[in-house]
């Protein structure tokens, strides 16, 4: 039975919070977090039900996977790949370049999420695309839709986190489904973005 006097304040609510985001008013973090004090004060939800509501998991998951791709910025290990990708791949037509910094990106991204392959692997395409003397404009092209290929892993997409634990997927459901899909794209993108946009 749905409790009407409960259920149109909560909906009135996420439309309030979803329209301020939306609306550029305030930031998704800022108007979730009044929407849900908002509940809890109107007693719509109990304290207690919204402690039991947060996916733990979730959060320490996120919380290490950004901090490692921080870290490699951080600590200059960024530096360090980016000159073995040049001796490694260096001699390489920059067609074929592209394609294995594509793949590397969509498996990094899926690891520890598509924000900290951003963070990472934009200096390294920067560096490596100066010391080929190339233009850097196909790479970064290829990093920006790279990190989007986020269906491989639980840990590479915030709605894949969140839905990890409550729809009880296990990781082999996400490589099983995401992995032909990431690596039709990668053949894809390899193919057409150095016609789109030429080295």
């Amino acid at each position: 039975k749905v409790d009407y006097k409960k259920a149109i304040p909560a909906l009135l609510i996420v439309i309030g919070v979803v329209s301020a985001a939306a609306l550029n008013i305030t930031s998704i973090l800022i108007s979730a977090m009044i929407g849900s004090l908002l509940l809890i004060t109107l007693t719509i939800l109990k304290p207690q039900e919204a402690y039991e509501a947060i996916e733990w998991k979730v959060i320490f998951m996120m919380a290490g996977v950004l901090s490692m791709g921080k870290a490699l910025e951080k600590t200059g290990g960024s530096e360090i790949i980016s000159q073995y990708i040049f001796e490694s791949l260096g001699g390489l037509d920059p067609r074929w370049t592209l394609s294995l910094i594509f793949l590397i990106t969509f498996l990094s991204t899926n690891v520890l999420s598509s924000k900290a392959a951003a963070a990472l692997m934009t200096p390294i395409v920067i560096s490596l695309a100066g010391a080929m003397q190339v233009s850097e404009r196909p790479f970064l092209i290829g990093v920006m839709f790279a990190c989007s290929l986020t269906f491989m892993t639980p840990v590479s997409y915030p709605v894949n986190t969140m839905v990890y634990a409550p729809g009880n997927y296990r990781f082999r459901d996400f490589l099983k489904f995401g992995t032909p899909l990431n690596f039709i794209v990668w053949v894809a993108a390899s193919f057409l973005i150095p016609i789109f946009f030429p080295f």
